[in-house]
């Protein structure tokens, strides 16, 4: 309305509006910074809306062939940008008292996930977090996130027995968000996306975890399996350049003699 007064919410950035779902998930993300009470609400409404950018982007990439998948990213990024945006101007203006009043909300509600990504950001703004806040924030989230991961690790163990490899990916990409378990998670992820067949997302994943663990045991196993998947897909050169370099940076390693024969085989078919 002409002359009306402007509330605190309605300084929100003006965004670019999207096609599609994308468009939406923006639009409830906004909505929920307007209309939820207090910071908790407003960061869980916003929380609830990265969860399904996350989810309607993993069924994006299921169901498209490998040569859209670039136009997929790019709106994730734009999204991923545009919530992050969001996300930032609710934090930005939170005061640190107001941040520990959200986590001990969202403590109260089990809602931990969320919980935690306010608790880095209390971190951040204060330049560590006091005893108090340790004690009566961090160690409450830390014990749910340790109990937590131990529960996916079983789950993901027995979907791998019993080959269930969706339910064992879903239990992954959990894993993953709790920012525990990391090398295990993604090499793991990389294994079970090998096993269900999906060859280029399985390159995907092994290229990560060398990339981010190039000093682990399993970093030239990453590699091996990387350059098989590429040639598995008909994608001989790239396979070389991943074989070339297993060799280059692990001339010891189990695989060496296994690297060789078959940048052997894939140079003989040049």
């Amino acid at each position: 309305m002409p002359g009306a007064r402007r509330g605190p919410n309605d300084t929100l950035p003006t965004l670019p509006r999207l096609e599609s779902t994308y468009s939406r998930i923006i639009e409830r993300a906004i909505q929920a910074v307007r209309e939820e009470r207090g910071l908790a609400g407003k960061l869980r409404g916003v929380t609830r809306q990265m969860a399904a950018l996350g989810g309607h982007t993993r069924q994006q990439f299921r169901e498209l062939p490998p040569a859209k998948r670039a136009g997929v990213s790019l709106g994730l990024l734009v999204v991923g940008a545009a919530l992050a945006l969001v996300a930032y101007h609710l934090l930005f203006r939170a005061s640190p008292d107001e941040l520990r009043r959200a986590i001990a909300a969202d403590i109260a509600a089990s809602r931990f996930v969320a919980a935690k990504h306010t608790l880095d950001e209390l971190s951040a703004r204060t330049g560590g977090l006091s005893p108090d806040d340790r004690w009566k924030l961090a160690a409450p989230i830390q014990a749910w996130t340790d109990k937590r991961a131990s529960e996916l690790l079983e789950i993901i163990e027995a979907r791998r027995r019993t080959k269930r490899w969706d339910d064992a990916l879903a239990a992954l990409l959990e894993l993953e968000q709790l920012g525990v378990e990391i090398e295990l998670a993604l090499f793991t992820h990389a294994e079970v996306l090998r096993a269900a067949g999906r060859r280029e997302e399985a390159a995907e994943y092994y290229a990560r975890y060398a990339r981010i663990f190039p000093a682990t045991h399993e970093s030239d196993d990453a590699l091996f399996w990387q350059a098989l998947m590429h040639k598995e897909l008909g994608e001989d050169a790239r396979s070389r350049v991943v074989l070339r370099e297993l060799l280059e940076k692990y001339p010891r390693s189990n695989f060496a003699t296994s690297g060789k024969r078959l940048l052997g085989e894939l140079n003989s078919a040049e």
